[in-house]
């Protein structure tokens, strides 16, 4: 009767039992198998009876189907681009000793894993295999293909700034984009607490989706920041011009800004550059990104981001990994 993160602990610790010594107990790899068998299927089908084979694929999937978007990116060349959603677990054993940082304890989210033994990540030679197999940083080097990083800002299996643990790490082309106020769903929540339309999240998926199928790139968004005088400075440069320019900021007396309010305001500038400053929290540490609005030659919108930042009271950087303004 298991399922989701209950199925895939259960087989995880199948494996460090001894069973399937050939790697094929974690679920994860069934689950990639899957993935290059349906494309195996359409192509096989589109070509018997379309006459036109369709062998190129851009693969998307939330949660646990967005860690198998990762790992079948990894061996599949068929993919020739792919969205993760919610799935910001990469460098797996760094993000967790970032939880501890940040929550104090393991998110309830993954509490399948800590339940079953399997966080924090156990010693020994099996257990440390397993691990790596599944962390999707194991295989950096395959992800040559246009990415695009689909996350909620409040969501509650990961912390804040969980990217920076690994976003340096993968190669381009990649984007990313952070829906505010949303959580692993994706949905956005009024200040009353109402669920939003998790329209930004796809509006995003579409254009990539779209610009790969015409050979075309989405537009960068450089970002530099500087710290002064208490304050950060944030300066964006798009590749393309921007509808809107947003700085979203969140305020917590800890590094867990879960519950976090994120409220916006506009950047200065345009139609391609912007900067502002950003001011912190008064006595409390501070979370910030840059989300910016372009419009398809269809006049869709899209929406793209930085990177969150935090920044303690006194307006300095709080990296991932550091132990200060816990």
């Amino acid at each position: 009767g298991k399922k989701e993160d209950a199925l895939i602990a259960e087989t995880f610790v199948r494996y460090l039992e001894g069973q399937g010594k050939d790697g094929s107990w974690p679920l994860l790899f069934p689950m990639v198998k899957s993935v290059v068998r349906a494309f195996d299927a359409i192509e096989s089908y589109t070509e018997k009876n379309l006459g036109n084979k369709v062998n190129a694929f851009v693969l998307t999937g939330a949660s646990k189907r967005g860690w198998t978007t990762w790992l079948a990116a990894a061996v599949d060349p068929r993919i020739k681009g792919f969205a993760p959603m919610v799935i910001d677990l990469l460098s797996m054993k760094e993000q967790m000793d970032h939880q501890m940082v940040s929550f104090g304890a393991f998110s309830l989210m993954i509490k399948d894993y800590t339940d079953r033994k399997l966080l924090p990540i156990p010693e020994g030679d099996l257990a440390q295999k397993l691990w790596k197999m599944v962390d999707p940083i194991s295989y950096r080097d395959r992800y040559k293909q246009p990415k695009l990083i689909v996350n909620g800002s409040n969501d509650p299996y990961w912390t804040v700034d969980a990217l920076n643990l690994y976003w340096d790490d993968i190669p381009g082309p990649k984007w990313v984009e952070i829906v505010a106020n949303a959580g692993h769903n994706l949905s956005p929540q009024t200040k009353e607490g109402k669920k939003g339309d998790p329209a930004i999240a796809f509006d995003a998926i579409a254009a990539f989706t779209k610009r790969i199928a015409a050979g075309k790139s989405l537009p960068t968004v450089n970002w530099t920041q500087r710290f002064a005088d208490g304050a950060g400075f944030v300066e964006v440069i798009a590749s393309e011009d921007v509808k809107v320019a947003r700085v979203w900021q969140a305020c917590s007396e800890s590094r867990d800004f879960r519950k976090s309010r994120w409220e916006m305001t506009l950047l200065k500038g345009g139609p391609r550059e912007f900067g502002r400053k950003v001011e912190p929290c008064e006595g409390m540490n501070t979370a910030y990104y840059v989300e910016v609005e372009f419009a398809d030659k269809d006049g869709s919108p899209f929406r793209l981001a930085t990177q969150i930042r935090v920044i303690d009271s006194k307006g300095s950087e709080v990296r991932p990994g550091s132990v200060a303004s816990k």
